[in-house]
């Protein structure tokens, strides 16, 4: 009778610890795509053949996604010699891209800019006057093009791309128009040269999937020498 109580007192020992090293249930997983984003469904794990393409445009192009939700597959990977010893990973990577436009007031006066920094544009003309223009641009991603712009900017994020290389882009633009003329020149052709560098800007950027909405003055010409503004 001992004999038989210690058997059955094994067995549940054993089946306690073989139901405590379950492999651990594979919870699902889902991503949710708003109507203003566009995803893109990136396999986490390809052939070697496939690598060379694996950032390309047409790669994106084939991998956007049509629906509003996706599921992202796991995979299980062993990490110890026993079964249930391991872990879940993802198989699929969902990248979304916000198109919804961003606009930035880049401004001399903190107080009506995007930011609270003077973020005016500074250039000088042919007769060495210091001048600060005051620059408003909308930029938005067009869903044909967003592939185009992904693969351009991988981050994704047009906020970045607006505060680094449009707004870089746009400063020089503005300094070679600017910098041709001379004073009088800037206050009679203001709205030209404007116009100008607006052409240029939007052109190179419609060639990496951005869409430039608009771009103008948002005041009036600031000169850096005090006594001259005044």
């Amino acid at each position: 009778r001992m004999k038989a109580k210690f058997v059955v007192l094994a067995a549940g020992l054993a089946l306690g610890s073989l139901l405590g090293g379950c492999r651990p249930y594979d919870t699902p997983e889902f991503v949710e795509i708003d109507p203003n984003e566009t995803a893109f469904a990136i396999p986490m794990e390809a052939e070697t053949t496939d690598q060379t393409v694996f950032q390309s445009e047409d790669f994106l192009k084939k991998n956007m996604v049509a629906s509003k939700r996706v599921q992202v597959p796991h995979r299980w990977i062993q990490l110890g010699r026993a079964w249930f010893s391991g872990d879940y990973v993802d198989t699929l990577r969902v990248i979304k891209v916000d198109r919804s436009p961003i606009t930035r007031y880049w401004t001399n006066e903190i107080a009506s800019g995007t930011t609270q920094k003077s973020e005016g544009f500074e250039v000088e003309t042919n007769d060495s006057v210091t001048l600060i223009l005051d620059i408003t641009c909308t930029a938005m991603i067009d869903e044909p093009n967003t592939p185009m712009f992904l693969y351009r900017y991988p981050i994704g994020k047009l906020e970045s791309v607006m505060d680094q290389e449009v707004r870089a882009r746009i400063q020089t633009e503005l300094t070679s128009e600017i910098g041709q003329a001379s004073l009088e020149e800037v206050k009679t052709n203001k709205s030209q040269y404007i116009s100008n560098v607006r052409d240029r800007v939007t052109k190179y950027f419609a060639g990496r999937g951005l869409t430039i909405t608009t771009l103008g003055s948002a005041g009036s010409l600031n000169y850096r020498n005090p006594a001259i503004q005044q």
